[in-house]
């Protein structure tokens, strides 16, 4: 999957799954319990609190994910937990190449390295001891998070891409288009035949110098003039030397191609094998009218809503549930602990707002989101959440910003001597205005 094309599919595919980031609001009925979980989310998104190898955010991990889901099949998360940690609690991210897939046990319920109890849940993983892959060990999923899609068939557990129903098109696409480079390569080079009397003078110089010198003597000569005839005009490339008349001659180069429909249809058929349109794989407007593109739009909003809801539900819940009980078992969640872990449901609530959005006339699209909130057919809340924010929360940042624009606007009254229209205008206390 080293190509252009599989690079472009699964950037497109990871960054309208997840967006640029992923807004997540707790959703408790004790508002200090939200503001603690919050504050705790935000700090563990930081490089150096998310994963084991200091390497990604919760965001840049999120993406991965999803990319390389999209490439491999699926992706493992390993969950951690180090007190010596500053928040102990971690994710690594694990390829599913790690998987040995040699080790089958049927007597065991192990095939191609997987492990399923008698109902045919994963219950266990030979992994690879390490990049070498010379040596692995079964490891539970109890810490773990075996993140894929099935698609092939129900009973599928081999995490295997939808980009591998591409490969033999592909191929074809890749041999066609290398040799029509060659081809333009060798048009390219059709230059012109050139008529020329120098031709026949350098013919007959050498063959009476042939006839007097030695070999050595005559490679030496035969140089010297091939030298002087290039001073002459004729270079290594460009123009051919012909026998006799100076006349020039151009050689037609242009040919008929059928690679630019080719490379379309191909690209037409890789973006939705995956489940994507053209548009958003290869990030082409060209590729329809405005109504087309609106339709592509709708299908792909869709389509990456559903993608994330299946990340939602498997990663991100699982991570979330697991960062709140360390939460509180660490203190910085002040949820007391016998009721939590009596019920840790009452307290696992929250909303995770994906931040993509796809619009392409947002005159268009606001028009009717007012309409649509004039007929009372949606909410602010829904409104907000399309674009990845919780409304609650944009509405108390406002009002706090109100209040401190009056508080600094009252401050500079009484700092000018002047009484401020807020005061004027507040009635006093036992008296209603």
């Amino acid at each position: 999957f080293n190509g252009t094309d599989f690079s472009a599919l699964s950037e497109a595919h990871a960054e309208l799954t997840v967006g640029k980031t992923v807004n997540i609001q707790a959703r408790t009925k004790n508002k200090k319990v939200n503001d603690q979980f919050e504050d705790l989310l935000e700090e563990h998104n930081h490089v150096g609190n998310f994963d084991v190898t200091n390497f990604y955010s919760r965001d840049s991990g999120l993406f991965s994910i999803e990319r390389f889901k999209f490439i491999n099949g699926g992706v493992i998360i390993r969950h951690h937990f180090n007190i010596a940690w500053k928040i102990p609690y971690k994710v690594e991210l694990v390829g599913v190449d790690m998987i040995d897939t040699s080790r089958s046990f049927y007597l065991q319920n192990i095939r191609n390295g997987i492990q399923t109890d008698k109902y045919g849940a994963i219950v266990g993983l030979y992994l690879f001891d390490d990049y070498e892959k010379t040596t692995s060990t079964l490891h539970s999923t109890e810490d773990m998070t075996f993140y894929m899609t099935k698609w092939m068939s129900l009973s599928q557990y081999t995490a295997v891409s939808r980009l591998a129903t591409i490969l033999q098109d592909y191929d074809g696409l890749k041999i066609y288009n290398t040799e029509e480079v060659k081809a333009a390569i060798e048009r390219a080079k059709s230059g012109v035949y050139w008529h020329t009397e120098l031709f026949a003078e350098l013919q007959e110089a050498l063959s009476e110098q042939m006839k007097s010198y030695d070999t050595d003597q005559r490679v030496v000569e035969a140089r010297d003039l091939i030298n002087t005839l290039s001073r002459r005009g004729i270079g290594v490339t460009g123009a051919t030397a012909t026998p006799k008349e100076d006349t020039i001659t151009q050689v037609e180069t242009k040919t008929d191609s059928i690679y630019g429909i080719f490379a379309n249809e191909g690209q037409k058929k890789m973006a939705s094998s995956v489940g994507m349109s053209q548009t958003a794989a290869y990030k082409d407007p060209t590729k329809g009218n405005y109504s087309s593109l609106k339709l592509m739009v709708s299908f792909d909003d869709n389509h990456f809503g559903t993608v994330f809801e299946g990340l939602a539900k498997t990663v991100i819940q699982r991570y979330l549930e697991t960062l709140f009980r360390v939460g509180v078992q660490i203190g910085r969640i002040s949820a007391p602990k016998i009721t939590y872990f009596a019920n840790p449901r009452e307290f696992h609530k929250w909303d995770v707002l994906r931040t993509v959005k796809i619009n392409i006339d947002e005159s268009k699209e606001a028009t009717a989101t007012a309409k649509k909130l004039e007929a009372k057919t949606t909410t602010l809340q829904r409104v907000y959440a399309k674009d990845g924010l919780d409304y609650m929360t944009e509405q108390e940042k406002q009002i706090d910003l109100d209040i401190q624009l009056k508080l600094i606007e009252k401050e500079k009254y009484e700092k000018a001597g002047l009484v401020s229209p807020l005061v004027e205008n507040t009635p006093a206390k036992g008296t209603k205005k």
